[in-house]
């Protein structure tokens, strides 16, 4: 999911709002209704709402310079291990399995 999804975000997806819990990587996001619906839900078929409506309020922004140079360096290279495996034309379990052994 794309960081402008990140955790409690509003977004729309099947034509109402929800706040995402959890993401679930690249294959998607879990995400829960204001009446506690839950969906696991495909990120092409998610969308931000207009910037003008929100629910609640709105998360604390992230302070990135907290995160020292090995946080940083940790975060990239899981980034570019999904980032291979998403990327692949075709992933079998072997495939995903080895990624997350990394």
């Amino acid at each position: 999911m794309s960081p402008q999804f990140g955790i409690v975000t509003v977004v729309e997806y099947a034509g109402a709002r929800w706040r995402v819990q959890r993401a679930l990587g690249v294959e998607g996001g879990f995400l829960r209704s204001e009446t506690g619906e839950e969906v696991s839900a495909d990120p092409v078929n998610i969308q931000l709402p207009d910037a003008s409506v929100t629910l609640g309020t709105a998360p604390l922004p992230v302070d990135e310079l907290r995160y020292s140079d090995a946080n940083w360096a940790e975060a990239t290279r899981r980034r570019d291990v999904l980032q291979a495996l998403a990327t692949k034309s075709s992933r079998t379990t072997a495939d995903v399995a080895a990624a997350a052994a990394h």
